[in-house]
């Protein structure tokens, strides 16, 4: 089947054949979307922060 190709065109060929596979693929793996990072207001953040760690380091309040 192949013998009316020249071997230079054959490798050629499966060379650009691999390479819009490859091209292929990144464009798969850069289309999908990860999940959006929830936000988070500031003062729950701050409300669950582990005060008791920074005694020593930082004056910190106590109610």
């Amino acid at each position: 089947m192949f013998e009316a190709v020249g071997v230079e065109n054959l490798v050629l060929g499966l060379s650009v054949g691999g390479s819009l596979v490859g091209l292929g693929a990144v464009g798969l793996m850069l289309q999908r979307k990860t999940a959006p990072v929830p936000q988070r207001r500031l003062d729950a953040i701050v409300q669950g922060a582990p005060y008791d760690r920074l005694g020593n380091t930082l004056k910190v309040a106590k109610d």
